[in-house]
């Protein structure tokens, strides 16, 4: 009987404080407004930055059959090919690729640093020694080997200029170094291996979809999410220290528990908490997460808000005192815990 009655004092005082909470935020009307200014613009500032740094998802992209090295893909017909060292071996080496190779019609000079200053659009072979070596291309016909300057390839057709993954294949560096090797191994061997290389085939593989991720860019992203209930963090626990300091004896005098003090604060923040997830889950959920639901994308938000408003009461009030023993340390390790679960869950649903 006695625990019914304080679970109805109880219901009832969180009820009282709920509504005089609720009349304090609106005869303080400039400070509401201020809070929500403050959280409207960080929302504002994440959406600028989803918009700056999406990076749209792209669609499974087929395998597609090149050709082979004796099919017309690269025409070599008055391409310069121009080597560096001249020594005998590399001279029988670059005359067989003349005049024995699938590069027909293909003329090579030795004189590499005279065609460079004069034709750019030259390719050069610098010989380390007699069996390893270099290509040079200009940058228009090879892709950037640098996966930090690179961009994904997300083209259907692999013969097109924008397509860069084939540009190997189209643009004669295959051919070249297929050339070359079958000379070295001829010349090292003395067996002919050009009608071998001649049946090589290219095949660009099938690509999967992709959701590219920019580390770098997300942390930016999550940054500001966590500054959209910052304000709440700090208005809240700002309401909740003045509010204890000036009725703390009145409410020691009318009995009041203090567990109805924190309900009720945290039943009016609640609802602020919930509109601002509706909105980051708005902003974030056809951009990030396409695979999830609506609800579940809110229900991650509302508990990371929740979390991390209790967490900033534990950290800035830390004169308040909740008198009910299942509330008090437990509380802080549960929110603890809670605040960075929702925070490892929200990097890598995003990531």
């Amino acid at each position: 009987m006695q625990t019914l009655q304080r679970k109805k004092s109880m219901y009832r005082q969180t009820k009282v404080l709920l509504w005089k909470n609720v009349l304090i935020k609106w005869r303080m009307k400039k400070k509401s407004f201020q809070e929500w200014i403050l959280s409207l613009l960080f929302l504002l500032l994440v959406y600028l930055i989803t918009l700056y740094h999406y990076s749209p998802p792209i669609a499974e992209i087929p395998h597609t059959f090149l050709g082979r090295l004796d099919d017309p893909a690269f025409n070599a017909t008055g391409v310069t090919v121009a080597y560096t060292p001249v020594t005998n071996t590399t001279r029988q080496i670059m005359n067989k690729v003349a005049f024995d190779s699938v590069m027909k019609g293909m003329s090579c000079l030795p004189s590499f640093k005279t065609c460079l200053a004069s034709n750019q659009s030259i390719v050069g072979v610098v010989f380390e020694d007699d069996f390893s070596y270099r290509l040079r291309f200009a940058p228009r016909y090879v892709v950037i080997p640098n996966e930090n300057l690179g961009d994904i390839d997300s083209c259907y057709n692999a013969s097109a200029s924008y397509c860069e993954s084939p540009r190997y294949w189209y643009n004669g560096f295959v051919s070249l170094q297929s050339s070359i090797d079958a000379a070295i191994i001829e010349g090292t061997t003395s067996h002919s291996v050009w009608e071998e290389m001649k049946s090589i085939a290219g095949v660009r593989m099938r690509s999967l979809n992709i959701m590219p991720t920019i580390t770098m860019d997300y942390s930016f992203i999550l940054i500001t999410l966590v500054m959209c209930f910052s304000p709440f963090m700090h208005f809240l626990a700002l309401n909740m220290t003045s509010e204890k300091r000036k009725h703390k004896e009145l409410m020691k005098m009318m009995g009041l528990q203090d567990l109805a003090f924190w309900l009720s604060w945290s039943l009016l923040y609640a609802v602020n908490i919930s509109i601002m997830s509706c909105a980051l889950t708005a902003i974030f959920f056809s951009e990030f997460f396409l695979m999830s639901s609506f609800s579940a994308v809110w229900l991650l938000f509302f508990l990371y808000g929740i979390s991390s408003v209790s967490l900033s009461i534990h950290f800035f009030t830390p004169h308040i005192k909740i008198s009910v023993t299942a509330y008090t340390a437990n509380s802080h390790r549960a929110d603890t815990r809670v605040f960075w679960y929702c925070s490892l869950c929200l990097v890598r649903l995003i990531d």
